[in-house]
């Protein structure tokens, strides 16, 4: 600390030049903000050791640079992203400097504290408006970095705030209020066990401020102290008095009961003690408990904080296994209901969220007293398309309720079924709230309100007329295309509870598969799937699975969809079937349809963990599969045989390395590329798989972006921008040889003569391709040491400003990145060749006749130009070029050219 921490200068006549170095290393350290490591570390230093400045205005200048420094955005992105492999070396410098500055800070603070509050010490020797500034950075930081450092410094700067704050003397408010923000931020961002023992000096402060404090702010930021520990039940783990959680709640209720009290502290107390009881309720008596559920449940009463008080009530309901339930619902649920008829949406969202978990959590709440035709009233008033967040929330309140209070089933007979029954199919709030009407339509058979066989006609006519009006109106038909699969999800749910369901005239009356009949077809062979799932078998009713087989031949492109996801839910639920379906891939048929069964299959299999028999097998008959197939069907068996490698990497990855090696068919490369990429982007977690595919990556993309095989060439490259962007640790170790593989891919041309009409025009069939490569390229730079491979890639980067439009403003991009790149020192001896490819674009004149696409397109080009001459003469030594220096003397600084780029700098 003493190193770090220097003594102030005792001669003060400098402090004009003091505070102009600090602005200097700010914006040195601005500059560096994105890269930090060694640059940013060495500005740190000086600038925290003039926090002890004996000027004021060097204290506050310091403070100022410290907060623009570590609170940027790009030092946030890299401690949010801190365990990326491009960024682990700066982070490691990084850590240990933040964890310096942080412990500075608290020095800064003790000796600011320990001068104020001991006698004989004079209270100006510390700047307050710079002591406060301290406590805001400190608070600032420690919610940048509290996943990533200075966990045990934070609780230990916490200690030390207590200690100071609780010491006696005159502590000005102003610094009192920065220093409970700061201990706020603290308890909030760190676990109970960490900062209970550390917490206690302010627990007794805020404690003292909300009991007999006049200030407004320190009750305030006092409560908020308490709500966020609360939280996590830190008030049991507080060392001192036994009574501190019960003496916690009084606070809390004394603050909802002050007449003095604005709406900003009593919502606070709320939260604070729904908190209190949800996570430390056994340390109450029954008085406090039943007195602090009286205080929340009036505050419903109170316009200015009922939607604190439903959340508190909320929260408590659900927690405990409902143990206050029955206490809540009897003093909050006739409070509750009206709410819902205000037209404030938080208000009735947070009522019915209290309104649901009181149904599900208090049993008594079947001989309810309040009226079930008051209840469907005021919940039918949010029973809305037009919002979809109310009505999903409203549909999942009525089946709890439905569940629970048996006087509500005769009035949702009569009225809300058929009001659902159409919101179900109602293109706006279809997907999202399906879940919670499959809820409700299972509670109605349960209930016994209707039964399974009067919910499937309704839901079946329901969807008919959804399909009838999509095919009317063509503007609506995308919106609509999901009926069948909502209703047969809804069918299956209801069916699922039925115990006649064998016997359901639905299951054993199927629809006639002759065209004309496509909607009841699809959503029959979409329910004989998602049945199949809810009942863990494939024997929901007689011939099921022959019935699919056979939807499978449909003419209608939605019902060959719904029988490949059904035949893929009954692999799940009868993995012996898997062999049948494998069989079927030999029917060029049926081969769409079966790959994308399998595909469904098996990403099922790895979510819920079902066994699959021979992986192994089934990689080599899949990839054996896709010669000759659509493109559909290629991605569809290359997905599944990148999942079957996730779930058994030992077996699946052999096959996939026997097949990159062999290279005797282009189009099986080319899915075994894309299965590659597959599994190591969605199974980056997966040891086993990251240790079985690393081997692969250098054999793969190297010999597969050799290949003269287009198909296999572009597999490559879009395997390999997807991994360089998505799971670059992949691709770090073997990035140089791969980038040598690409600049020779960008090397690539194959031009034709195309005739339109009397123009003849040049098209360049590789032009997608370099493109890609282009974007490979950018994405791996930073991996590449300096030397000759970096060397290479920048000139095919000045090479591709002079490509087709889209790749020269990519080339554009990636020539800024590397200039802006630690390793921009190798551009000093491509200077010359860079300036020539960036002067063509300035000097480009259009013909008088360019058509308007040419002339946006040149306007494009020559701005990207000037953005690059710009981060080209940032470059250390750039600007001693002599090639360099007449170039912008002559071209960019005089000329058409100079306003803009001026308005650059």
């Amino acid at each position: 600390m003493a190193t770090y921490m220097q003594a102030a200068d005792t001669e003060d006549e400098s402090w004009r030049l003091r505070k102009a170095s600090i602005r200097l290393l700010r914006q040195t350290g601005e500059a560096a903000v994105n890269r930090p490591g060694v640059v940013l570390c060495a500005v740190l230093r000086p600038v925290v050791a003039r926090l002890t400045d004996r000027i004021e205005s060097v204290q506050l200048e310091a403070v100022s640079a410290l907060r623009s420094l570590l609170t940027a955005e790009g030092l946030r992105h890299l401690l949010r992203f801190f365990a990326t492999p491009n960024v682990v070396e700066e982070i490691r410098w990084l850590g240990p400097e933040l964890l310096r500055v942080m412990g500075a800070l608290l020095g800064r603070l003790e000796q600011s504290f320990g001068d104020r509050t001991s006698v004989g010490v004079d209270v100006d020797a510390f700047s307050l408006p710079a002591t406060v500034g301290v406590l805001e950075l400190c608070e600032e930081l420690i919610e940048v970095a509290h996943n990533t450092f200075a966990n045990d410094l934070a609780a230990e700067m916490c200690g030390a705030l207590g200690a100071a704050l609780s010491a006696g003397g005159s502590v000005p408010s102003r610094l009192e209020f920065a220093a409970l923000r700061l201990a706020t931020r603290i308890v909030a961002t760190h676990s109970a066990e960490r900062v209970a023992g550390q917490a206690a000096g302010i627990l007794a402060v805020v404690l003292g401020h909300v009991e007999r404090s006049s200030s407004r702010l320190l009750v305030l930021e006092s409560l908020r102290f308490i709500s966020a520990g609360s939280a996590t039940g830190w008030t049991t783990l507080v060392p001192g008095e036994l009574d501190i959680p019960s003496r916690v709640l009084r606070a809390c209720l004394a603050a909802l009961g002050n007449p003095e009290s604005d709406s900003a502290v009593r919502t606070v107390a709320l939260e604070a003690v729904g908190h209190l009881l949800a996570t430390s309720a056994e340390h109450f008596s029954p008085g406090e408990v039943d007195s602090a559920i009286r205080e929340a449940a009036a505050g419903l009463d109170n316009e200015t904080i009922r939607l604190a008080a439903t959340g508190a009530l909320t929260e408590v309901t659900s927690a405990r296994d409902g143990q206050f339930a029955h206490a809540i619902s009897g003093l909050a649920l006739d409070r509750t209901v009206p709410l819902l008829r205000l037209r404030t949406r938080a208000v009735q969202l947070s009522a019915l969220q209290l309104l649901r978990s009181l149904f599900e959590s208090d049993s008594a709440l079947e001989k309810m007293s309040y009226s079930a035709e008051d209840l469907l009233q005021a919940l039918e008033a949010v029973l809305t398309p037009d919002d979809l967040g109310l009505c999903t929330a409203a549909v999942a309140t009525l089946a709890a309720c439905l569940r629970r209070v048996s006087a509500m089933r005769a009035v949702v007979k009569g009225r809300a079924f058929d009001l659902l029954v159409e919101l179900a199919h109602n293109p706006v709030v279809r997907g999202q709230a399906l879940d919670a009407f499959c809820d409700f339509f299972s509670a109605v058979v349960e209930t016994k309100v209707h039964t399974a066989a009067t919910v499937v006609k309704n839901i079946t006519r329901s969807v008919q007329e959804a399909r009838g009006a999509s095919a009317s109106l063509s503007s609506s038909a995308n919106a609509t295309d999901l009926a069948p699969l909502n209703g047969a999800a809804i069918i299956a749910r209801v069916l699922s509870h039925s115990k006649s369901r064998s016997k359901s005239p639905y299951l054993t009356k199927p629809p006639s598969l002759e065209e004309g009949n496509d909607t009841e077809v699809e959503m029959y062979v979409a329910t004989l799937g998602y049945l199949s799932v809810l009942t863990g078998t494939v024997d929901v009713t007689k011939g099921a699975t022959d019935y699919v087989w056979k939807a499978i031949h449909s003419s209608s492109p939605a019902v060959r969809q719904a029988a490949a996801r059904s035949i893929g839910d009954f692999c799940r639920s009868d993995p012996a079937i898997v062999d049948r379906v494998i069989g079927d891939l030999d029917d060029g048929i049926l081969r769409a349809c079966i790959a994308q069964a399998l595909s469904s299959f098996v990403k099922t299999a790895l979510s819920h963990s079902v066994v699959v028999a021979n992986p192994a097998g089934m990689a080599t008959r899949l990839i054996q599969c896709t010669a000759g197939e659509s493109n559909d069907v290629k991605t569809a068996l290359s997905d599944a045989v990148g999942h079957l490698a996730i779930l058994d990497p030992v077996q699946v990855m052999p096959v996939l390395a026997k097949e990159l090696e062999s290279q005797e068919n282009g189009e099986q490369l080319a899915t075994c590329t894309r299965a590659l990429r597959q599994a190591m982007v969605h199974g980056a977690d997966n040891a086993a798989l990251v240790k079985e595919a690393q081997p692969l990556v250098e054999g793969c993309f190297g010999s597969a972006l050799g290949s003269d095989d287009h198909e296999v060439l572009r597999a490559a490259l879009d395997s390999l921008k997807t991994l360089a962007l998505q799971s670059p640790g992949y691709v770090q170790a073997v990035a140089p040889v791969l980038v040598a593989r690409l600049c020779k891919v960008t090397e690539r041309k194959r031009e034709r003569k195309v005739k339109f009409g009397p123009f003849t025009h040049i098209v360049d069939d590789e032009e997608p391709v370099r493109f890609i490569a282009y974007e490979c390229l950018k994405a791996l730079y930073r991996f590449v040491p300096a030397g000759a491979v970096l060397e290479t890639l920048l000139d095919r980067l000045i090479a591709g400003l002079a490509d087709g439009h889209n790749n020269a403003l990519l080339c554009f991009s990636a020539f800024c990145d590397v200039c802006s790149s630690p390793s921009s020192s190798v551009l000093l001896e491509k200077v010359e060749p860079a300036v020539a490819a960036l002067e063509k674009h300035l000097v480009r004149e259009l013909s008088k006749n360019a058509v308007k696409q040419d002339v946006d397109r040149h306007q494009e080009l020559v701005a990207a130009t000037l953005r690059a001459v710009r981060v080209l003469a940032q470059v250390h030594g750039v600007d001693r070029n002599a090639s360099f220096q007449v170039f912008m003397r002559e071209t960019v600084q005089s000329g058409v050219h100079k306003a803009a780029y001026e308005a650059l700098l």
